[in-house]
């Protein structure tokens, strides 16, 4: 049989879906349509999606807590947060996502919204060394001295315990500083 007249004699309508392995997740900014030819009498019309804003087909925490990351690669602290808030929303034992906000709000000076933060994140796990450690050094600019050299000697005990020897000393000699600054008149 002729390809022609079998498709002469069907009426077709195509929908094509291009997808860039990425799990459970979509990319849209706008569609433009276009047209291909494939016989001079017959034209298949197809909508071509331009990479944009990301949009979780079904949102999970994972999802935008890597957005926050990337967010914050890209120097969007703001956007970030909002992602980290995000994922927290979807799974409010979410830890990391707690960390990450709090070490965000501090640097764009949000020392309270940090310092929640990190509150939050040490009554999920803790056991979490550097949410004490970023904690001790919110304290410390809210000149709290007490409470940052109680979470600093946390941390260092957590840090040893973990082996790691580099983050341990740090948090010594933070500990050292805030004594030097409590002792000089």
């Amino acid at each position: 049989m002729n390809f022609d007249r079998r498709l002469a004699a069907a009426s077709i309508s195509v929908t094509a879906i291009i997808l860039i392995p990425q799990p459970q997740v979509a990319y849209a900014k706008s569609a433009e349509p276009i047209a291909v030819q494939l016989e001079s009498n017959y034209r298949v019309d197809l909508s071509v999606q331009v990479v944009g804003e990301l949009v979780a087909i079904d949102p999970k925490a994972e999802d935008f807590y890597n957005q926050g990351v990337d967010k914050y690669n890209k120097g969007d602290f703001k956007g970030a947060v909002e992602a980290y808030d995000r994922a927290i929303e979807l799974n409010p034992n979410y830890t990391i996502a707690y960390s990450n906000g709090g070490s965000i709000r501090y640097q764009l000076g949000d020392k309270q919204g940090a310092l929640a933060d990190f509150d939050r994140a040490l009554k999920i796990d803790p056991n979490n060394a550097s949410a004490y450690y970023n904690r001790g050094t919110t304290r410390s600019t809210l000149k709290d001295k007490q409470g940052a050299m109680q979470d600093f000697q946390k941390a260092a005990d957590l840090f040893q315990k973990q082996g790691n020897t580099e983050l341990y000393q740090n948090a010594l000699n933070r500990i050292r500083e805030l004594q030097d600054t409590t002792s000089t008149p």
